[in-house]
């Protein structure tokens, strides 16, 4: 039988992992996953099938062109000088 007692001592040397981000990864998995299965439930209810497709591809590139937003642009003119 293995011993249970002292688990906080075998834990003790790893790197803890911030929280936010790990909670950040669970909801992004469990939305992704229920995603195909609400698609299906849409499309079974009536909802036409170009408008479910549309909708994956459309969310993508509204997270793909986030960092595009944020970033600090350098004119090209004054790198010459």
């Amino acid at each position: 039988m293995a011993q249970t007692g002292n688990w906080r001592s075998l834990i003790a040397g790893m790197p803890r992992l911030p929280r936010l981000p790990t909670y950040l990864l669970f909801a992004c998995s469990i939305t992704w996953g229920l995603s195909f299965s609400l698609n299906k439930i849409a499309i079974t209810s009536g909802i036409p099938v170009s408008y479910v497709f549309w909708q994956n591809p459309g969310a993508a590139q509204a997270v793909e062109a986030q960092p595009y937003a944020d970033v600090v642009r350098i004119s090209i003119a004054r790198c010459g000088n």
